[in-house]
């Protein structure tokens, strides 16, 4: 099991076919990646709730998964990232799926050997 921290940018546009001009950002509190799922757990800006992303892979590159926001039972956002992780850093870059708009997203992680309370 690893755990991570970081922070999660959204930037309008799918990475693949060009991106826009707005962006985002969020911090991650925590990340656990165990046996092939990844759990992250982050605040949302603007205002909405925090958010939990639940990621799957089979070959430890491709991940796909949802959020959503703590308080609601139901996937909102469809997540499909790859891994890319080297002895400092762990990135996941790909896109994500809210209703009818497309974003990329990157997180950015950080390993640590426990969280903070």
């Amino acid at each position: 099991m690893k755990k991570y921290i970081g922070e999660i940018f959204w930037i309008e546009g799918d990475y693949n076919n060009g991106i826009g001009q707005g962006s985002s950002k969020s911090k991650v509190n925590r990340a656990i990646l165990n046996e092939g799922i990844f759990k992250i757990d982050h605040e949302n800006p603007n205002n909405y709730p925090n958010g939990e992303i639940r990621l799957r892979t089979k070959d430890g590159f491709l991940f796909d998964g949802s959020m959503k926001y703590i308080d609601e039972k139901v996937g909102s956002v469809l997540v499909n990232l790859k891994l890319y992780t080297n002895k400092k850093n762990t990135i996941l870059i790909g896109t994500w799926k809210e209703e009818t708009l497309i974003f990329t997203c990157i997180i950015e992680l950080t390993e640590v050997k426990e969280f903070k309370i």
